[in-house]
């Protein structure tokens, strides 16, 4: 009985097994509770998804030409939408139609409340020291941007991702990643909603809420900070199709609050 004893409290007091269940706890927050206590403000995020009726319906095949984003971009912002945000990273000029760049680019600097994404790689120099490196969207993406942010996932021990960046420093600037670019633009000129950066941590004010986050984060931000950086694979909050959208067969309403 002692034997039985030590070995079942070998395996439950193990890291490894502590740490299995926090991520399983964490996941099952995410995926179950979420969904039912309604905790992530899913009614202020919309995300706009290639389903499969995007994939019949549209003549093109994928990846689709930039043009299309360009109209759903335009579709967006004339609905009245707060924040948009593309989450592709533009990473080369179109090699079938250069045109389809500058269109992209006009309808987001039209819209004037864009953020898009940039690239950030971590990677080993010939030392062996470990080196972060910044590398932006094509020209006409970063000139028309009201700004850009990145989405950097950091894999755990089972290769999953459940932590995110929100800044990183590089080369003595620090730069922030999508869900701080996006908080900050739908704070801006609201007095009790700040964000700044202190020691390595940001501090959100929601009106007299105040609460620090550290460099990485994880889902628990959702809850928070009522934001969300439109991680497809959370699937908590409302979606719309993509060819809706382009064919101006969604609820505008809800697009605009």
């Amino acid at each position: 009985l002692a034997i039985n004893f030590s070995l079942i409290s070998i395996f439950i007091y193990s890291p490894a097994f502590l740490n299995n269940i926090k991520l399983y706890y964490q996941d099952l927050k995410v995926t179950t509770v979420n969904k039912i206590k309604n905790i992530v403000h899913h009614n202020k995020i919309l995300l706009v998804q290639i389903d499969d009726e995007s994939l019949s319906r549209i003549p093109d095949n994928y990846p689709f030409s930039r043009r299309y984003y360009a109209s759903l971009i335009s579709k967006l912002a004339h609905a009245d939408a707060k924040v948009i945000v593309l989450g592709d990273y533009i990473q080369a000029p179109s090699q079938l139609d250069s045109a389809q760049d500058k269109k992209l680019a006009l309808s987001i600097k039209n819209a004037g409340n864009v953020v898009t994404r940039n690239q950030l790689l971590r990677f080993q120099n010939h030392r062996g020291q470990e080196k972060w490196q910044l590398t932006p969207p094509i020209p006409e993406i970063v000139r028309s941007s009201h700004a850009l942010g990145f989405s950097r996932g950091l894999p755990n021990s089972t290769n999953s991702i459940r932590k995110w960046l929100l800044h990183q420093e590089y080369e003595d600037e620090v730069y922030d990643s999508l869900v701080i670019k996006v908080i900050k633009l739908l704070s801006k000129g609201n007095p009790n909603y700040e964000i700044e950066l202190i020691d390595n941590e940001y501090k959100f004010t929601n009106i007299n809420t105040i609460k620090y986050f550290s460099q990485e984060y994880t889902f628990d931000i959702l809850n928070q900070v009522n934001i969300n950086n439109f991680i497809p694979e959370l699937n908590p909050f409302e979606k719309l199709s993509f060819v809706d959208v382009l064919e101006d067969n969604f609820d505008k309403q809800s697009v605009k609050n």
